[in-house]
C-alpha cells in the first residue's frame, strides 16, 4: 500500500477519475516515483517492468494526463523526463473540504 504522502492531492485524483479513469494507477505510481522538485526520469527500456505497460499505452497515457494539465514530459530516444504538477492550496486557505459534483 502507498503511504498517504506519496498519493496524488485529491482534487486531481478526482479529475483523473472522472475523465480518465484509466491513467489513474499511472498517476498513483508516477506521484509516488516523484522527487523534491516534483519530477522523475523513467528509462523506456524500464516501463514494462515497473508499470507492467507496454511503451505505446505509458506514452499514451502520459498525453491524457498532459492533456489535463498535471504533468509535462519530454522525451529522448532513452528516457521520459516528467515534471507533476504540484499542488497549490487555494488563495482563502480555509479548511473547508473540497466539492466534487
Amino acid at each position: 500500500m502507498m503511504d498517504y504522502s506519496d498519493f496524488p492531492p485529491c482534487p486531481y485524483f478526482m479529475q483523473i477519475l472522472r475523465h480518465f479513469p484509466e491513467c489513474a494507477l499511472l498517476y498513483c505510481k508516477l506521484w509516488g516515483s516523484k522527487n523534491t522538485n516534483y519530477a522523475l526520469a523513467i528509462n523506456k527500456s524500464d516501463i514494462f517492468t515497473n508499470f507492467l505497460i507496454s511503451p505505446t499505452v505509458f506514452r499514451n497515457r502520459l498525453v491524457n494526463l498532459m492533456e489535463e494539465g498535471l504533468l509535462s514530459f519530454e522525451s529522448s530516444p532513452v528516457f521520459y523526463y516528467i515534471e507533476l504538477i504540484a499542488f497549490d492550496r487555494l488563495e482563502d486557505d480555509s479548511d473547508d473540504e473540497y466539492e466534487f459534483s
